[in-house]
């Protein structure tokens, strides 16, 4: 997961698996430019980590306003020695995307959980889109280290945990 760049492709009669899989690796050759290249390394990041990022930022929000702070809370919890505490990650692990998840699902053993375990998952939990890739690439800077979906469909940013419980109250009603 996370290389089979999601496109629209031109599938003919006949093609087998392999060659629709190294049309879509292409694909991601043709899209992942070499200054992503160079822009993960300055970052301090392989490729496979931006790509995890960049999926994990898929899955969180389907915002195009949202995609890159929602990069910058990842990154400065990563920054910090926090847990990523992605939904996305254990809904991944679960195989199924709860609208909520319970605190038994965030207990749920595997080293996609970030809510168990530290940094960024063994992998990437889907294939992202070039908006998040780049979102991945070039996130913005913000004091932010929380973020809940709000009742209008739109995230609450917070810097403390205080500010987040406060945020998750007014979401919740």
């Amino acid at each position: 997961e996370g290389y089979l760049f999601p496109s629209t492709y031109y599938i003919t009669k006949g093609m087998s698996e392999h060659d629709i899989i190294n049309m879509m690796l292409a694909e991601f050759d043709a899209q992942f430019k070499d200054e992503y290249y160079d822009r993960a390394k300055q970052m301090g990041y392989t490729t496979d980590e931006i790509i995890t990022m960049a999926s994990i930022i898929e899955k969180e929000t389907d915002s195009a306003a949202e995609r890159a702070k929602v990069a910058g809370v990842f990154y400065n919890r990563l920054n910090s020695d926090m847990k990523l505490q992605s939904c996305a990650t254990v809904q991944y692990t679960l195989g199924t995307a709860k609208p909520v998840l319970s605190v038994a699902d965030t207990q749920t053993e595997s080293p996609y959980n970030t809510y168990l375990h530290g940094g960024l998952p063994i992998g990437p939990i889907c294939n992202p889109e070039a908006a998040c890739i780049e979102a991945a690439l070039y996130p913005e800077k913000t004091d932010a280290y929380y973020f809940v979906l709000g009742a209008n469909g739109e995230h609450i940013f917070s810097k403390t945990y205080e500010e987040h419980e406060a945020a998750m109250k007014r979401a919740a009603e």
